[in-house]
């Protein structure tokens, strides 16, 4: 995960709080998955820094984390979760595949 940033050129925060946030990603979710806090974080400090807004990067790498954590508990099924443990253990590099789709939500 940190290696994609730098090499973006992004600083990646090395405190507890970071450490703990890219642990936890990492064991929860499949490494497709793991992509996502990444392009999250990569496009916060750009666009902090278009704006040219002060920002903390381990508020906001703990928070893009965050992102991909909540989002995979509130979006696995059961069979998802079976087959995300399937494809890690056979290390064929195919993807699991998520047959249950999450109801679209009305924004009206």
């Amino acid at each position: 995960m940190d290696e994609s940033l730098t090499l973006l050129g992004l600083s990646v925060p090395d405190s507890a709080l970071s450490r703990r946030a890219r642990e936890l990603i990492t064991d929860v979710a499949a490494p497709f998955l793991v992509n996502h806090p990444v392009r999250v974080y990569a496009w916060a400090v750009e666009l902090a820094g278009h704006d040219r807004l002060q920002s903390d990067p381990e508020i906001l790498y703990v928070s893009a984390c965050s992102t991909t954590s909540a989002w995979f508990r509130r979006t696995t099924s059961a069979a998802a979760t079976r087959s995300t443990a399937r494809w890690r253990r056979s290390g064929s590099g195919a993807k699991p595949v998520n047959r249950r789709r999450t109801p679209e939500r009305s924004t009206t």
